[in-house]
């Protein structure tokens, strides 16, 4: 029930589309790792750019599935995903990336499962619907220099935000 736009025009919220790079197989396979270095700097200058025209103070970048579904190569994803967070890291925003959970790779919580490993902190969000309550959980697997619980918690979603379910 946000109107986003009231957010935008007080440049306090900016939005950046994540765009694929539309290049033919064969330009692809011959400068794939040029391709792929090019699309990550101009992906981190778009976002530099917006993040200090604002000031912001926090970056979302919802999904880092799809960027990780534009490079094939399993190094050049890996090199390319580990410069691309290195990167946003030194802008002194907190940065949330969100990831889809593949049903077919259910022990890897990225596409590459290597973003889990690049992270500070790690929040998983499930739904289970054959469950009878509590059909949504939030447990956190990881969260660097920090203590924290390590039990899943049941949570539902309110007009007020996150809710943990206390049992």
């Amino acid at each position: 029930g946000w109107d986003f736009s009231v957010f935008e025009n007080k440049n306090l919220l900016r939005f950046i589309q994540i765009k694929p790079l539309f290049l033919s197989s064969t330009k692809i396979k011959r400068d794939e790792s040029n391709t792929i270095k090019l699309y990550i700097y101009d992906l981190l200058t778009k976002i530099t750019n917006e993040a200090k025209a604002i000031k912001a103070k926090r970056i979302v970048i919802d999904s880092i599935t799809l960027i990780e579904s534009f490079i094939r190569d399993k190094y050049l994803r890996r090199v390319g995903l580990s410069y691309f967070i290195q990167s946003l890291k030194q802008l002194g925003s907190t940065i949330l990336i969100t990831s889809t959970i593949l049903h077919t790779k259910p022990e890897s919580l990225s596409l590459s499962g290597v973003v889990e490993f690049l992270v500070d902190g790690i929040i998983k969000l499930e739904y289970d619907p054959g469950r009878e309550e509590f059909k949504r959980t939030i447990s956190i697997l990881k969260m660097r220099r920090t203590k924290h619980s390590e039990f899943i918690h049941p949570f539902e979603f309110t007009k007020d935000g996150i809710k943990i379910i206390l049992v």
